[in-house]
């Protein structure tokens, strides 16, 4: 086979085996009323799971979970008089905490102010050290908290602890209510859309990028998984059919075989 038959094969596998949207990662939480998963009330605290998709241009994430009664929006709610918000959406580098996305803008100090260094929701942030996250007994202010106090829940804005990676162009995050009572189904579904900043995509290409989500800041419920590069089929939601490709590998051996038999005719 020439070179101008061997760049025109190399072309058209170009075209066929390039797979042409990513298959989000499902995440399934166990669920039953009794599976020691969640910490207080089912209908208020359980994650279900969540759909995550990070591509080069665009990340999204889609959480399934219940977060508190008769709650509609991520504003913060009370449960036995302790004040609850959502956690923020973390992923994980080698098991430590690389980048964080708040639901909810709240503020980045464990100081009990209000204002103090916020965090924006929707925006990505580079967690640089030790001082960019919060536990939830850190969020909460409250040294007897319960219900996984150490949990990490927040981000937090200490000096030199994070790093806004899209100020410019930050994400979007919308609630749709799913109208059920949180025990067969989940009450809520948060969506985020977010630019993927370029070290995150690098670091999730490297195989080492993992998320975690607490549906509180009082950690009761937590689902973390490793993501992987490339997504392993058997965590998607769905997964490619072999037929299409099957068919190009099949068309692509075709044309070589008559090109051959014409250059040897």
């Amino acid at each position: 086979m020439d070179v101008k038959n061997f760049l025109f094969l190399l072309t058209l596998s170009a075209v066929f085996l390039t797979p042409s949207q990513a298959t989000p990662l499902l995440i399934v939480d166990p669920f039953n009323t009794n599976n020691g998963d969640v910490v207080g009330d089912t209908r208020e605290f359980d994650i279900q799971k969540a759909e995550i998709e990070v591509g080069r241009a665009l990340t999204t994430v889609s959480l399934f979970y219940n977060f508190g009664p008769g709650n509609s929006t991520l504003n913060s709610f009370a449960v036995d008089s302790i004040r609850l918000d959502t956690g923020d959406i973390f992923f994980t580098l080698g098991g430590a905490y690389a980048y964080g996305v708040p639901l909810l803008s709240h503020a980045g100090s464990t100081n009990g102010g209000t204002t103090g260094g916020m965090v924006e929701a929707g925006h990505v942030y580079q967690v640089n050290n030790s001082g960019g996250t919060m536990t939830a007994r850190q969020a909460l202010h409250d040294p007897a908290a319960q219900y996984r106090p150490e949990q990490v829940v927040w981000l937090r804005n200490a000096a030199g602890s994070l790093t806004d990676l899209t100020s410019a162009n930050p994400g979007t995050i919308t609630i749709l209510p799913l109208g059920s009572d949180g025990v067969n189904s989940p009450k809520f579904q948060v969506n985020l859309s977010v630019s993927t900043p370029d070290a995150l995509y690098q670091d999730y290409v490297g195989g080492l990028l993992g998320v975690s989500f607490a549906s509180a800041t009082c950690g009761n419920d937590v689902i973390a998984a490793a993501l992987g590069f490339p997504p392993q089929p058997q965590m998607q939601s769905e997964t490619a059919e072999p037929a299409p490709l099957l068919l190009a590998v099949t068309g692509l051996a075709g044309i070589g075989w008559l090109r051959r038999r014409k250059s040897s005719r």
